[in-house]
C-alpha cells in the first residue's frame, strides 16, 4: 500500500496527504468491517428473538409466566432495532471514506476533494453515530429496566409468592443492545480520531 503512494508523478499528493490517505483507507476499512460484523450479529440476535417477543404480548394461560420475556422489553427492542438501522448506514458512511482516500489519491484522474469536503464528510459520520449511540441507549435502559422490574416483581405460583426469573432470552436481547453501542462507538472513533487527523496543521 505505501509502495502505491509514493511521490513518483510530479502530480502525486504531498507527503502530508499521503498520510491523511492511509489513514483514510486504514480506519475506513477497520470502521466499515467491525460495524459491519456487529451489526449482523445483533441483527440475527434480534431476528431469534422477536417472535419470542410477539409471542409474549399474547399471554397464554398454559404458559408460565416466569419463562416468557419480560414485559415492556418491546419498546427496548424497538429503539435498538432503529440503532442497528442507524448502524448499517455508518457502516456505508465508513465504506465513503475509502472511496474518499482514492479519490484524494487522484488515481481516476478526476478533481481531488478539498479539505473542506472531507471535513464536512468526516462530521457527517460522526453527527450520525452521535445519532445512533443515544437511540441505542434508551433501548438499552428500556430494556435493562424492564428486567428490573421483572427480578423484583414477586409472582404467585404453587401457593407461594416467587419472583420472576430473568430469562436467557432476555439477556440476549442485551447482548444485542450492547453490540450495537460498540459499533456506534467504533464509528464514532474512526470519524473522530480522522477528523483530528485531516485537521492537523501540516508538517514538514
Amino acid at each position: 500500500m505505501t509502495k502505491e503512494l509514493k511521490e513518483s508523478d510530479p502530480g502525486s499528493p504531498s507527503p502530508n496527504v499521503l498520510r491523511i490517505i492511509l489513514a483514510l483507507r486504514k480506519w475506513g476499512w477497520g470502521s466499515f468491517w467491525s460495524q459491519l460484523v456487529l451489526a449482523i450479529i445483533a441483527s440475527i440476535i434480534l431476528i431469534a428473538t422477536i417472535p419470542f417477543v410477539t409471542r409474549a404480548a399474547a399471554p397464554n394461560p398454559n404458559v408460565p409466566i416466569a419463562t416468557a420475556p419480560s414485559p415492556g422489553i418491546g419498546m427496548g427492542i424497538l429503539f435498538t432495532v432503529i440503532g442497528i438501522g442507524i448502524v448499517y448506514f455508518t457502516a456505508f458512511w465508513s465504506f465513503r471514506y475509502t472511496k474518499l482516500a482514492q479519490k484524494l489519491r487522484g488515481a481516476n484522474g478526476g478533481e481531488r476533494p478539498s479539505k473542506l469536503q472531507t471535513v464536512k464528510l468526516l462530521k457527517t459520520g460522526a453527527i450520525f453515530s452521535l445519532i445512533g449511540m443515544p437511540v441505542t441507549l434508551i433501548g438499552a435502559n428500556a430494556i435493562v429496566g424492564a428486567l428490573t422490574i421483572k427480578s423484583l416483581t414477586p409472582q404467585p405460583t404453587g401457593g407461594y409468592v416467587g419472583v420472576i426469573s430473568v430469562q436467557p432470552i432476555d439477556m440476549f436481547v442485551v447482548q444485542a443492545s450492547i453490540l450495537t453501542i460498540l459499533a456506534h462507538f467504533v464509528s464514532l472513533f474512526a470519524s473522530l480520531w480522522l477528523l483530528n487527523r485531516v485537521s492537523d496543521k501540516p508538517t514538514n
